[in-house]
This record gives C-alpha cells, sequence and structure tokens, in this order.
C-alpha cells in the first residue's frame, strides 16, 4: 500500500479538549496519514515542548532535530511552498513532537468552535517534505449528531512535487450506523498488476477490486465509532 499511496500508517487522534487554533478547541477527531514510519516519528522527530504543551518551543527548532520542524519545501526560483494548497501556510506555533509543523488555511478555519461545522483539511511537515495528510472532524461528524452528512473536496496544490499526494477526498457520517467513513482519491505510484503482485494476502488491509475506478484500499480502526479510510488507486 505504501509504494501505491506514498502513505505508511494512520493515526486516528481524540482531542478531549481541543488543541491550539481557538476555532478547535472542542472535542474532535483528527486522521493523520503519514508518509513517514512510526520508529521515523518517534526517533527523529524529536523536540523540546513548551511547558506543559505538546508544542515544540522555539528556541528547539533551531537545533538538532528540531530543526525539521522548522524547514519547508520550497520551489527554487519563486520561494513558493510547495505540495500545499493555493491559501496555505505553515503555523510554527503548531509544530507537534512526532507530528510535524501544521500547515492549514487561516481564511477557511473556523474562527470560534461554534462555528466548525464541516470537515477541514490540514497537513504536517517534518525536514522540509509532507510527514502527514490531516483531514479534521467537528464532533458532529463523528457522535454527536443524528443527521446524514456528506462532504466531498478537491484538493488542488499550487506546486505539486509528491505526485501521489491526493487530489481528492470525501467524508460521510452515517447517523444510523454511526460510522464515519473516509474516502481519499490520488494517482497511484504501481499500475494495477504491479499492486496486486505486491499485495501481502495476510495483510491487514483488504484489497476489493472497483471496476470503476480501479482499486480500493481499506484500512479500518475501532474508534467507538468506525473510522474507515479509503484509498482509490489511478493509473
Amino acid at each position: 500500500v505504501k509504494l501505491a499511496t506514498g502513505f505508511d500508517h494512520l493515526s486516528i487522534d481524540y482531542n478531549a479538549c481541543g488543541h491550539p487554533g481557538f476555532g478547535f478547541q472542542i472535542n474532535h477527531y483528527d486522521m493523520h496519514m503519514y508518509t513517514v514510519s512510526p520508529e521515523f516519528r518517534a526517533t527523529q522527530m524529536e523536540c523540546v515542548k513548551n511547558y506543559g504543551t505538546p508544542v515544540c518551543s522555539q528556541e528547539s527548532m533551531q537545533q538538532g532535530s528540531g530543526l525539521g520542524y522548522y524547514v519547508f519545501g520550497r520551489e527554487v526560483t519563486t520561494n513558493k511552498l510547495d505540495n500545499l494548497p493555493p491559501g496555505y501556510d505553515w503555523e510554527l506555533d503548531a509544530a507537534i513532537e512526532y507530528m510535524g509543523t501544521h500547515g492549514g488555511n487561516s481564511l477557511v478555519a473556523p474562527a470560534d468552535p461554534s462555528v466548525w461545522k464541516d470537515p477541514i483539511l490540514y497537513f504536517t511537515s517534518f525536514g522540509g517534505s509532507i510527514a502527514s495528510f490531516e483531514p479534521m472532524f467537528p464532533p458532529t461528524w463523528t457522535h454527536a449528531s443524528n443527521e446524514y452528512k456528506y462532504k466531498e473536496y478537491d484538493v488542488n496544490y499550487e506546486l505539486k512535487t509528491s505526485p501521489n499526494l491526493p487530489v481528492w477526498w470525501a467524508v460521510e457520517y452515517n447517523n444510523v450506523t454511526e460510522f464515519t467513513t473516509v474516502t481519499v482519491k490520488g494517482e497511484s505510484a504501481l499500475c494495477k498488476e504491479e499492486f496486486a503482485n505486491t499485495t501481502d494476502p495476510n495483510a491487514v488491509h483488504a484489497v476489493t477490486t472497483d471496476t470503476s475506478a480501479g482499486f480500493s484500499v481499506r484500512e479500518t480502526q475501532s474508534l467507538g465509532m468506525l473510522a474507515l479510510l479509503g484509498f482509490v488507486l489511478l493509473w
């Protein structure tokens, strides 16, 4: 799966009291789709944190492994940030140990928790590369609603140097089953035959054929709800 999608593993993180960014200070789930391994995160993405917080201190980002939180991919001649949608920027006050420096669009971020109604997309960076693709969900999209919900989004990049990054994602909340389904589409680095030949039938990933769009690869993790991550591999 990593060879095809570029993603190494998935982390679903519950924030009981929210996290930095005033509009996100409400209980919610973040889904990090990491391009780096857990071992890399544990050994390379370390920093000295501000007291009582998971946020890396500005001082620690100037030395040692903390430098990775301060280095961002840019186009050489224009200095534009790469692998981010237009309007996005990296937020140095949201550099979180083992996750990376978060990047989002401040113009679409909720100004207050009470107005956060729909899923929103963030990224994390480390060492000049994208460390994770991060959909975030307000509570009404995971457990606090009696209504069916569905949203889909195109992802356009101002300067895309990582071809595997998703170009579309969608979130569905089924109020009957209380399942939240996340579907992500991107360009596969493997053709269909290569992917079939490298798939381990005993792996935890379930691979199903989707004749309309290629392979659909899904990974599940129990949360008290069921979070479902789907990749549609294109070639």
